[in-house]
This record gives structure tokens, sequence and C-alpha cells, in this order.
């Protein structure tokens, strides 16, 4: 029996599966049939028999996807940190404007009750003169 030599792994296996009636032929090609399944997932993926992936052997792409993957976790904690720093400061910014408004307005209230004291003040001297009026035109009866 003549075997093609440029059969792939995966086209040898097949074919002497098929095509060969010798026991022992047989029997190594249904032994092979997960390594041939193996090869058939990893030329799906790209990774080719010497186990390369993306012209890098496994272990070296393996390493650089650690690589990555630590950065983004770092970059993740730095952007999680960031993000409750910000949070941090939004409170304390908004503490800070609650805390002026009401400074604010503790002085308008100020404001408002020493007017209301001095217009009192002030009706009670025209209370007073009124009065006083009143009784210097003669009406002495007169209260206000």
């Amino acid at each position: 029996m003549s075997v093609p030599s440029w059969y792939s792994d995966v086209e040898l296996v097949s074919f002497l599966d098929y095509s060969c009636e010798d026991p022992v032929v047989k029997r190594l090609a249904t032994m092979l049939v997960p390594y041939v399944d193996l090869l058939k997932r990893m030329d799906e993926i790209g990774l080719s028999p010497d186990l390369e992936f993306d012209g890098l052997h496994i272990i070296d792409y393996i390493d650089r996807k650690d690589d990555e993957i630590e950065y983004l976790h770092t970059e993740i904690n730095r952007l999680t940190d960031e993000v409750q720093e910000l949070n941090a400061r939004t409170v304390i910014d908004l503490l800070t404007s609650i805390n002026k408004k009401l400074a604010d307005a503790q002085g308008v209230a100020e404001l408002a009750e020493r007017r209301l004291r001095e217009a009192q003040t002030r009706e009670t001297e025209l209370r007073k003169k009124l009065s006083m009026w009143a009784k210097l035109n003669g009406n002495l009866s007169e209260q206000y």
C-alpha cells in the first residue's frame, strides 16, 4: 500500500483508518483519533502543531496574556480607586456647598432679625412721638 507523503497528520490517520484492513494499523488509527481531534481543534483556533500561536510559542503567548491580565487588573484597581476618590470629593464638595448655603441663610436670617428689631424700635419711637403730638394738640384722651 502506497501512502502519499503530502498527507497531513489528520489526513493520514483518516486514510489509514478507512483504507487499511490490517488490525494493527486499524488499532493505531483508532488510538490516534483523539490526537487527530486535538489537531483539528488546534487548527480551528489557529494553534500550530508545534505549539505556536500568533507567531509565539504557546508558553510565551500565555505569559504575554498573563501580563496583560495583570496589567488590566492593576488598571481596574487604579480606576476603582479614582472613582472612589471622585465620589468622596463629590460628597465633600456637596457638604461644602451645603455649609456655604447654610451660612448664607443664617446671615440673611440675622439681617432680617436686625431689621425687624430696628423696625420695632422705630415703631415704638413713632408711637411715642404720635402720642406726644396728640397730647400737644389737646387730644389728651387719645392714646396711640
